[in-house]
């Protein structure tokens, strides 16, 4: 019998092991996740991008397995604006705080190309956002007046107060940017 254990030793390993198979994964090569950062600097937000993700909806962008923990790509912008001619086929998102100069209420615009959505927290908290300003398909860079829809209510915003936003975008293909006024 004692000539048999290291046998069955081995098969309950295999068996115990089932379909799990071990990655090896080189921690310094997976991206950055999409996450707010510990600190920020005043003017400058980044934007996170996913490529290769077809289609002009944002529902393409937020259904990927990849969204929103693991983007392809990182940039930094010191406005809330992208420039057009990234490419085609991505999506991105930019996440931050505004930080108010005054006191008073604020009315935001949104543009982009294809779909794009602006969200605005009551407060630092991000989960105490709401959808403020969208672009249903698409405007041309900088136009804020081809829906209705691209235009917030007036927010009443407290000087010094952090807010948070998001701002969400898909690209299909064709002119591509975004913009926050």
């Amino acid at each position: 019998m004692p000539r048999f254990i290291p046998y069955i030793l081995l098969c309950s390993a295999l068996f115990l092991s089932g379909c799990q198979t071990w990655r090896i994964l080189d921690i310094e090569k997976l991206p950055p996740p999409a996450a707010l950062p510990e600190s920020s600097i005043p003017g400058e937000v980044q934007v996170f991008y996913w490529d290769n993700i077809p289609g002009n909806e944002l529902e393409t962008l937020i259904s990927n397995d990849a969204f929103p923990e693991n983007p392809d790509s990182i940039e930094l912008l010191n406005e809330l604006r992208r420039a057009p001619e990234r490419g085609s086929n991505y999506g991105s998102l930019v996440r931050g705080y505004i930080l108010p100069p005054a006191t008073g209420a604020y009315t935001f615009f949104v543009s982009g190309d294809n779909e794009t959505e602006f969200w605005l927290g009551s407060s630092a908290d991000t989960s105490s956002k709401q959808l403020v300003a969208e672009v249903p398909g698409y405007t041309a860079a900088l136009v804020y007046t081809k829906y209705a829809s691209q235009a917030s209510a007036e927010i009443e915003l407290a000087a010094g107060k952090r807010y948070y936003f998001e701002i969400l975008h898909k690209e299909g293909y064709g002119g591509d940017h975004f913009s926050v006024a």
